[in-house]
């Protein structure tokens, strides 16, 4: 199991310098660009562009282990969007199109049902699909990676909306969350390593095997994740937190010129997109169905 080290990296890099409000910015803009587009060229384009801004942060490699999950996710929407796509849905009824039919999962000669084709254009939108999920699963930790926690709580503690405000509470349990999540992911492969070390098996037998042998894991992991909720809880009770609406923060966090322009680039290459595939149809499989159509 890959540890989830979506933690802060601390290093000397352009991205590192950009105020939160501008990596927000970039993770909607990869969000909405991914989403708009399905043609594989402008994806991988987009994944290109993405792992560019990694290596501009200076992030290693092996902090994105997750993704080895993410390839699997992926192979999974290539066979079952290949078997499945002229089948169901809208996929099927698209007039004019011919489908190219690379082999039979399972031949029509056979008894026992109709044939089931693995379909060329199936693959290559399931893989459209998977290559959505690829682009954002790498451009959502950079937020994280590349944001010291304090500078991220300043800048969602300055959002204002009239008198609207975050409140602190919510803002402390979504750092809190962030802050954790890879503390026990790793707490956990560390758990899985000295089970492992006692000799427990986790491979192969059937599922309620599988289920027995994973209580020695979830037990410890979840009795020490509860202390350490309790220890913060002392440690909040104890700075007297939540006693003032007012609150002053150490680290502050101020959006230069660079932070406006990068904003400014990002929201009109969004637009540029989300327009070339409206009005022009760029960046779309042929084959896929549009609105309004």
């Amino acid at each position: 199991m890959p540890v989830i080290e979506i933690e802060y990296f601390k290093a000397e890099s352009p991205i590192h310098r950009l105020h939160p409000f501008t990596k927000i910015i970039f993770e909607l803009a990869i969000f909405a660009i991914a989403a708009v587009f399905n043609e594989p060229a402008y994806l991988a384009a987009l994944i290109a562009a993405v792992l560019i801004v990694i290596a501009v942060a200076r992030i290693p490699l092996r902090k994105f282990r997750y993704m080895r999950v993410v390839a699997f996710a992926v192979a999974f929407m290539v066979v079952t969007q290949a078997l499945w796509f002229t089948s169901f849905g809208d996929f099927g009824g698209v007039s004019g199109q011919q489908w190219h039919t690379l082999f039979y999962v399972w031949p029509a000669w056979a008894p026992g049902g109709p044939a089931i084709p693995f379909v060329l254009e199936g693959a290559i939108y399931g893989l459209s699909l998977g290559m959505r999920v690829t682009a954002i699963s790498l451009a959502f930790p950079i937020l994280i990676m590349t944001t010291h926690p304090s500078d991220l709580v300043t800048a969602l503690a300055a959002i204002r909306i009239g008198h609207w405000r975050i409140p602190y509470n919510l803002i402390f349990v979504l750092t809190s969350g962030l802050r954790y999540v890879p503390t026990v992911s790793r707490e956990f492969d560390h758990t899985l390593d000295a089970q492992r070390a006692r000799g427990v098996e986790f491979e192969g037998g059937n599922l309620i095997q599988q289920v027995r042998s994973a209580v020695p894991l979830f037990v410890p992991v979840l009795t020490s994740s509860l202390v350490r909720a309790q220890d913060l809880t002392i440690a909040l009770e104890t700075r007297a937190f939540g006693a003032t609406e007012q609150r002053t923060f150490i680290r502050e966090v101020r959006f230069q010129a660079v932070d406006w322009v990068a904003c400014a680039l990002l929201i009109v290459l969004a637009g540029v997109c989300v327009i070339a595939v409206w009005q022009y149809g760029l960046g779309v499989l042929p084959y896929t169905p549009r609105r309004g159509v």
